[in-house]
């Protein structure tokens, strides 16, 4: 949990009311910038999102040792201090992939980050997810180029394959994607859910005449998606601006 400048660590609890006037377990340490957002790698690391640093706007945490490092355009990273990190997420093999509200991408692989938006043409457009699928695939959410898909998300930067998705949803305006089973997708969009099937290549579109709450779709709950298997009866977050 991190307040201010300053990151916790809890002891394991059921829910978070659980955390009022609980102690923490440790202080983890001070940081010299407030800390936006953060990731919990398999390892148990901490990826730290400090967009108002002018140098270090990604820290890692290393628990084996306890000590934070300030990641920069050193370590591979974009050299521009304007790019703002804004969404992680994690490969098969343990790489963590930052996205960016440039659409720029840094891929933390073999001890270091390379920059691969060349590779998946995402450039231009706010990155607002990364998610992995159950067939380890990395999709990517943005508000210009729409979807795509990382399909060998371990390979090497020039051996990754992408596929697109531009123009084959409701919109290219996407805000997220939720997986309901193996190739079978939801996906919000700023003029409805799309549910994409990849066996089929199929896709069905839900709006507020199907009973969505709202066209703007920026999350899908667990509930929402097995209630629209059951009935098309959705109720889905509405987007906030």
């Amino acid at each position: 949990m991190s307040s201010q400048n300053k990151l916790y660590r809890f002891p394991k609890v059921n829910s978070a009311s659980d955390l009022i006037g609980a102690s923490p377990l440790v202080e983890v340490g001070s940081l010299d910038s407030a800390v936006a957002s953060f990731y919990e790698d398999r390892r148990g690391d901490f990826w730290l999102i400090m967009p108002s640093h002018p140098k270090h706007q990604v820290v890692r945490w290393e628990r084996a040792t306890g000590t934070f490092h300030a990641l920069s355009g050193a370590d591979g990273l974009s050299p521009d201090d304007t790019e703002k990190p804004g969404a992680f997420s994690e490969d098969a093999e343990g790489n963590i992939w930052i996205g960016y509200i440039s659409g720029e991408i840094g891929r933390f692989r073999n001890g270091r980050f390379e920059l691969i938006s060349s590779v998946t043409g995402t450039l231009g457009g706010k990155i607002i997810q990364l998610r992995r699928d159950s067939a380890g695939r990395i999709w990517i959410v943005g508000e210009k180029y729409g979807l795509r898909r990382v399909d060998n998300p371990t390979a090497d930067r020039s051996q990754l394959i992408v596929q697109s998705f531009t123009g084959k949803l409701s919109s290219n305006l996407v805000y997220c994607i939720e997986e309901e089973a193996p190739d079978r997708f939801y996906v919000g969009t700023s003029r409805g859910l799309d549910h994409l099937d990849l066996q089929t290549g199929g896709v069905r579109r839900f709006t507020m005449s199907d009973g969505l709450a709202s066209d703007e779709i920026n999350g899908v709950p667990p509930q929402t998606r097995a209630q629209a298997a059951e009935d098309n009866s959705l109720a889905v977050s509405r987007r906030v601006r």
